[in-house]
């Protein structure tokens, strides 16, 4: 009952790809495996969250069970608002933006698909100021020597 694909794809194929079936199967496979890589990264990391709250709540299950009282945080835990991860996005996204728009502006010199890193310059560039604004709101997240 196994159909091989190979007949399809060569039939459906240029007629100078149809010499070596490598030449048609390799750009499908080649695609599949990086989106389905991509789709590993997100399922493990949206199983790693349910995990993570799955375990929360055992443990809330229990505590409750044994009559132990329950910690604010434990209900509802803090949200990570560290000032120092906007200082590291702030300065990936500006990095990956000048590095993109010089890789396009190199590739294509007569081009405009530099601009593209345009638009991680502005999103690292946001994160800047959103980490300079955090420093100056308040003692919580910012520098005590206040530099």
């Amino acid at each position: 009952m196994k159909r091989s694909l190979l007949p399809v794809l060569l039939a459906l194929a240029p007629t100078s790809a149809r010499a070596n079936g490598a030449e048609v199967v390799a750009p499908i496979f080649i695609t599949g495996l990086v989106f389905g890589f991509a789709f590993l990264i997100v399922a493990a990391s949206l199983y790693a969250g349910h995990r993570r709250a799955q375990m929360r709540h055992e443990t809330i299950r229990t505590a409750l069970e044994k009559g132990i009282p329950i910690p604010r945080e434990l209900l509802d835990p803090p949200r990570a608002s560290d000032p120092q991860r906007d200082l590291r996005r702030g300065i990936l996204l500006l990095a990956l933006g000048i590095g993109l728009a010089a890789f396009l502006g190199f590739h294509e010199p007569g081009d405009s698909s530099w601009a593209v890193g345009f638009v991680f310059v502005l999103l690292g560039v946001g994160f800047l100021v959103s980490w300079r604004l955090s420093r100056r709101s308040g003692p919580a997240g910012g520098d005590p020597a206040g530099g």
